[in-house]
């Protein structure tokens, strides 16, 4: 999110950032509640052109402590624990669950409608979350968080739309941050 703010054309318009589930984000962009937006759906917009950008990792994640404690050995004794969700539409978790285990829904969760805040909560050792790999890699690193899976990994692709019609600082604007995130990315 760094890269957003600190590009020095930002003195030149107004922006205002939403988060939001991903999947929700086109309807802003074909409401005209927004100019561009981030969304994992695949999809045609009007007047707008998309661009891949790349692959988000995802990892089902816990600390040690939540396994220790939980007594977690495989998948099915996540069952009682507690996850997390971005809000009521976030369907993610439980997707990893039928996708990849043929388990119905996870009905425990936890609502958490920030980014830092899925992190921070599964560092309190109370739940577990499926994580952008980016995101949590230094937790990674210096084991404050495991991949409960380490073999699974949920790539969701995330796409880049925006209108059509810009004027040459916002065209500027998305052409810089198009090249961050696909470096980020990849």
């Amino acid at each position: 999110m760094r890269f957003l703010i600190n590009d020095c054309l930002l003195n030149q318009f107004n922006i205002e950032i939403i988060a939001d589930n991903e999947d929700l984000t086109l309807n802003y962009l074909r409401d005209g509640l927004v100019s561009s937006s981030f969304s994992s759906k695949l999809m045609n917009v009007n007047n707008c052109e998309r661009i891949f950008l790349g692959n988000l990792k995802y990892f089902l994640v816990a600390s040690p402590r939540f396994m220790e404690k939980f007594k977690i050995k495989n998948i099915k004794d996540l069952s009682d624990c507690f996850s997390i969700k971005f809000d009521k539409n976030d369907r993610l978790t439980d997707l990893y669950f039928e996708n990849y285990h043929n388990i119905a829904t996870h009905e425990n969760y936890h609502t958490i409608p920030s980014i830092e805040g899925f992190k921070q909560a599964v560092l309190s050792s109370n739940c577990f979350a499926l994580i952008p790999e980016i995101q949590i890699k230094e937790e990674l690193k210096d084991g404050s968080l495991i991949k409960i899976e380490p073999q699974i990994t949920m790539d969701i692709p995330i796409y880049f739309y925006f209108w059509k019609y810009l004027d040459s600082v916002e065209k500027r604007y998305y052409e810089n941050l198009i090249e961050k995130i696909k470096n980020i990315l990849c």
